[in-house]
């Protein structure tokens, strides 16, 4: 009798922490040119009252929490990967934040928390276990794991469809390939578009899936337009395509785990980026 050998995963990311990272962003980004860019740095500009002013304008007229974000990055990032930030024209420096991989800007976003308030995020956790509180836990986000891609892991991946799609002319979509998201699906979640789980997986696939795979009668193989592929997907498929794309993402692990103070069960909660929590003195 042989024994059989199981076949490894491929690796897509590697894991530290905050501590570790520093300010670098965590996915290899490409540049312009399509190559990638070695040089992951990022810092920011001070944080003075005018800063404070701008932003609370920024924040009663941005239309969602992915809009402020943006403009937060566009008003205080000095340098980034290399290149001063603060040179690029506004519109440029949009669309650069908006292209950018969404868990690049989800770190930056909770490395300026650190630099500007501190490690320390105060909070109140409901212990899952015993149900009681925890009022005024402390976590350290320099403990915050993270999932890093480096060159060697692949940003793009194939999903083989458990259920392939009949398109109308008879062709039939067997997979797709999806790459890590981009910051704009943020842009895109409206409060009342992220209400809706299935608009917001919808944003989600349209962010990530670059191509979807089909052969017609002959066996030549063809792409489709992604929304009509995505109008078509199953449940099966959907929800392994969103758990297959999260997972790709990599980026903060947006949770913090503790100790229950009553019953001495390990917790995870997940981290409120809310910017009125985030950056409040509540938190502190």
């Amino acid at each position: 009798m042989t024994e059989e050998k199981s076949i490894e995963k491929p690796k897509i990311y590697r894991v530290a922490t905050l501590d570790e990272l520093g300010a670098n962003l965590p996915i290899l980004r490409n540049g312009r040119d399509g190559q990638p860019v070695q040089d992951r740095s990022f810092s920011f500009l001070d944080w003075d009252m005018e800063v404070e002013e701008k932003i609370s304008k920024i924040q009663s007229n941005a239309k969602n929490v992915g809009s402020l974000v943006s403009q937060m990055m566009c008003l205080l990032l000095d340098r980034f990967c290399g290149e001063s930030f603060q040179e690029l024209s506004k519109e440029d420096q949009i669309l650069t934040v908006n292209q950018l991989e969404f868990t690049n800007v989800m770190y930056m976003y909770i490395f300026l928390r650190t630099e500007e308030l501190g490690y320390d995020l105060k909070m109140d956790v409901t212990c899952p276990h015993c149900k009681k509180l925890n009022k005024g836990f402390v976590a350290d986000l320099r403990t915050l794991e993270v999932h890093v891609k480096e060159e060697e892991h692949e940003r793009q991946h194939t999903y083989e469809l458990m259920k392939p799609i009949l398109m109308d002319n008879g062709d039939v979509v067997s997979s797709v390939t999806y790459d890590i998201s981009k910051w704009d699906t943020m842009e895109r979640a409206t409060p009342d578009v992220a209400e809706n789980a299935g608009k917001m997986k919808q944003i989600l696939f349209r962010s990530s899936i670059a191509n979807a795979h089909a052969e017609d009668d002959g066996g030549k193989e063809k792409n489709y337009p992604i929304d009509l592929v995505i109008k078509k997907m199953k449940k099966i498929d959907i929800e392994k395509i969103s758990s297959a794309i999260t997972e790709n993402n990599a980026g903060p692990l947006m949770a913090m785990k503790g100790e229950c103070i009553h019953c001495k069960s390990e917790w995870f909660r997940l981290l409120d980026w809310s910017y009125n929590f985030f950056f409040d003195s509540s938190s502190l």
